[in-house]
């Protein structure tokens, strides 16, 4: 399951992907429903973490959209998200540009899809040592892995046409997880960028910022000690495990005058991923005057989204593309 292109110390590093042993007999099915127009069913699954990370374990919560016939099967990554709760008896979640893509796939498509609803956010909260930060990005990694793992047992699941659709941070975790492991056939990065020293220390977006000015604090660092810092100890990196993704079954889409996931780290890592088709969307660039009522407006990261449509469309033609030659 792990790439045999990999390097010795990543092999060795990963290896307990391959070694950890859960009993699939324990996931628990929340919830059963059907969706729009009957079109597909979707479940909720509770999956117990096979991976202790910082000396705790947290159960993964998966949404399966399944049209009930082996058809192919899109992993679409949350950006942050939060965590799930039970409300009313009811397990809910906001994951909403996950699960937009799944629904999308599923209705128009007829693919199945598979949202993995991990808590992003922690990677800044529960830790302010490089060495933490590295185990919670490792472990995000570890439950979307697991989660399919879990998909290949069902009879639906078309084990040769497992694809990854990741936006932002969703991008970062699909472009890691398609670096370490083979199953991904074919992944779209929208907003992914490396390394992942210079995403986090260059970044605006609140949680990150606050995590970086946290550990700058906390070890009395200045900002390029803090980021070389990152940079030595982050192995589940982007640009490490970028090169690793075969070559032509990558497409990547980014954004000029981004301040999210820095314009200049997505153009570092489409040299690393080198994909088989780029877009770069450059009308950002014609709107930076939206910045004198706030500096989100004018955000490439934010503006992207009135493209969305379009991006969606080409990340379909792609799929399509990549499942027909196989």
């Amino acid at each position: 399951m792990i790439r045999n292109t990999l390097p010795n110390d990543l092999k060795e590093y990963y290896n307990d992907i391959d070694n950890v042993s859960w009993d699939t007999d324990k996931v628990v099915c929340l919830e059963k429903k059907k969706g729009f127009l009957g079109l597909y069913t979707r479940y909720l699954y509770l999956l117990p973490d096979a991976y202790e990370v910082l000396g705790k374990k947290q159960d993964i919560f998966i949404y399966h959209y399944t049209q009930k016939k082996k058809r192919p099967t899109i992993i679409c990554a949350p950006i942050l998200g939060g965590k799930m709760k039970k409300k009313d008896g009811k397990w809910k979640g906001s994951f909403p540009i996950a699960t937009i893509n799944a629904w999308i796939f599923s209705v128009f498509k007829r693919w199945n899809a598979l949202v993995v609803c991990t808590d992003n956010k922690a990677m800044f909260t529960d830790g302010d040592t490089p060495e933490n930060f590295e185990l919670a990005l490792k472990n995000v990694a570890y439950n979307n892995i697991q989660a399919i793992q879990f998909i290949k047992t069902l009879d639906e699941t078309d084990h040769d046409k497992i694809y990854a659709l990741g936006v932002s941070l969703g991008a970062l975790t699909m472009c890691c997880m398609a670096g370490i492991e083979d199953t991904i056939k074919a992944s779209v990065l929208i907003l992914g960028g490396g390394p992942l020293s210079i995403v986090i220390s260059q970044s605006t977006e609140g949680s990150v910022r606050k995590f970086f000015e946290r550990f700058k604090k906390s070890h009395n660092l200045t900002d390029e000690q803090a980021t070389l810092a990152l940079n030595e100890h982050l192995k589940t990196n982007t640009t490490r495990l970028g090169k690793y993704i075969p070559d032509g079954t990558s497409m990547m889409i980014l954004s000029e005058c981004d301040t999210s996931v820095v314009t200049d780290s997505q153009k570092k890592l489409l040299e690393v991923v080198k994909p088989r088709e780029y877009f770069l969307n450059k009308l950002p660039k014609y709107f930076q005057w939206l910045s004198i009522f706030s500096s989100k407006a004018s955000n490439g990261h934010y503006l992207t989204a009135a493209l969305y449509p379009f991006l969606i469309f080409k990340t379909m033609l792609f799929l399509h593309k990549v499942r027909r030659e196989k």
